[in-house]
């Protein structure tokens, strides 16, 4: 988000899990303790994991696009289709990391081809 709200309210939701946990502690049972906690890790360290899946040609791409608020960084037009598995994540300054060969290698990466 372009005027990092997500890190504004990111911090907002994290100063409350100490008294949300306080408050609900009695009430909370091992299991949703534990699913809190991996919650507030998760948020932290601010990954999100967003699955996008369906049919060609009917908007994924221009969903991500929208979502990550940069039109054009998946490949939208008529005759073009995105037929790639696709990981983003937000870093202290902008690239992109390309994987080719053999996903079957002995890392399951293939070679490595960086472009910063």
């Amino acid at each position: 988000m372009r005027d990092n709200a997500f890190g504004r309210l990111r911090a907002d939701v994290l100063a409350a899990f100490p008294r949300l946990t306080e408050e609900l502690s009695d009430e909370l049972g091992p299991h949703r303790r534990e699913r809190l906690e991996q919650s507030r890790a998760r948020l932290e360290r601010g990954t999100c994991h967003v699955v996008v899946g369906g049919e060609f040609k009917h908007g994924k791409s221009t969903l991500l696009n929208a979502l990550v608020e940069r039109p054009g960084l998946f490949p939208v037009d008529v005759d073009v289709a995105t037929n790639v598995v696709s990981t983003l994540a937000w870093g202290p300054r902008e690239r992109a990391r390309v994987h080719l060969g053999d996903p079957a290698s002995a890392d399951g990466l293939g070679p490595v081809s960086r472009i910063s």
